[in-house]
């Protein structure tokens, strides 16, 4: 029995982008990211430029105790 180390998702989903099919590729990287702990960093990387093709992103200010200048948000994926 071979390992799935999980190519077969990044082939699939590199297809469909290069497709233009973001939304399909975003939910196949969203159903499939909890089977690949090793890879979370990278799916959700992928699923984040996606949501942001898509126009699906909402920004959250992180702190408001920060002074203005030094503000930081946070990407909230859907």
């Amino acid at each position: 029995m071979t390992q799935d180390h999980g190519q077969d998702l990044i082939d699939r989903a590199f297809f469909l982008y290069r497709a233009g099919e973001f939304q399909q590729a975003y939910d196949l990287l969203t159903e499939a990211a909890p089977r690949y702990p090793e890879r979370e960093q990278r799916l959700y990387a992928w699923r984040f430029n996606l949501a942001a093709r898509l126009g699906t992103l909402t920004w959250r200010r992180r702190s408001s105790k920060m002074p203005s200048t030094a503000v930081i948000f946070t990407a909230i994926l859907p």
